[in-house]
């Protein structure tokens, strides 16, 4: 009896492995697996934070229900803008690449703006852990819904692609991380006491920070490349020239000539 339910374990297992493996993309890149990772954390931090909203007494309960609140407003923005893209694409049933660097802007824009958010809030305020504590509940699991219905599904059609010799993505790195030196230097110098939120929400959201900043200037340059060509719709900018068609008509029949 245990073999039997050791073996159906080992099944359920096998089809859960199966079914995560069709969701990650091919050829994964070091942004893909921060994001990834940034997605297991944001679960992970979710968990424990209601946790110790339900453990905790007092002021903390009005903060988890303000995240929640927050939460749901976020999701009905994101929603609308869902179908709002969904009903802007309705026309042509296979995925073009206009559609897919659309769906992945859209993405990352509203990601960097929930990802600096607590970066910045907590430099102003250091002190405010209520706050500061909100604003990383909020953001952490707000940047991985938004990468898991605009960023994930337009990955399997089309890859974000990178050269070693390009200049933007080492530059966006280098800045980010000299932000990072910056705000924990001037935290430090300014506010001694409250070192541990300034590090902590600093160390956690600058590397998923500069990875939507880098995947957002590739897209917007147009960095894309159709993971199965067969499948695919590319859009090509050609300039055509139309001939204006002038209408003559003849005995019986109109006869059509360019001009």
């Amino acid at each position: 009896m245990k073999n039997e339910n050791f073996d159906l374990l080992k099944k359920d297992l096998l089809k859960l492995k199966e079914k995560i493996k069709a969701r990650i993309p091919k050829n994964l890149s070091i942004p893909d697996i921060i994001q990834y990772i940034h997605v297991l954390v944001s679960i992970i931090g979710v968990i424990i934070g209601f946790g110790f909203f339900i453990g905790s007494i007092g002021y903390t309960w009005g903060v988890g229900l303000g995240v929640m609140g927050t939460w749901a407003l976020i999701l009905g923005v994101v929603m609308f803008v869902k179908k709002f893209l969904k009903n802007l694409h309705s026309g042509p049933r296979v995925v073009t690449i206009g559609q897919s660097k659309t769906s992945m802007l859209f993405g990352f824009f509203g990601s960097i703006l929930l990802a600096f958010l607590p970066r910045v809030y907590v430099i102003c305020d250091p002190y405010n852990g209520d706050l500061n504590l909100y604003f990383m509940f909020v953001s952490l699991p707000s940047i991985s819904l938004i990468y898991m219905l605009f960023i994930a599904k337009s990955k399997k059609n089309y890859q974000i692609t990178y050269e070693t010799t390009e200049a933007l993505p080492w530059l966006i790195l280098t800045l980010n991380y000299i932000l990072l030196f910056v705000s924990m230097k001037l935290s430090f110098t300014l506010s001694p006491g409250s070192t541990d939120g300034v590090f902590w929400v600093q160390i956690l959201m600058t590397p998923i920070t500069t990875v939507l900043m880098m995947e957002f200037f590739q897209v917007l340059r147009g960095k894309l490349v159709a993971v199965n060509r067969d499948d695919m719709v590319e859009e090509k900018e050609e300039k055509t020239s139309e001939k204006p068609l002038l209408v003559e008509e003849s005995e019986g029949q109109p006869e059509i000539s360019e001009i």
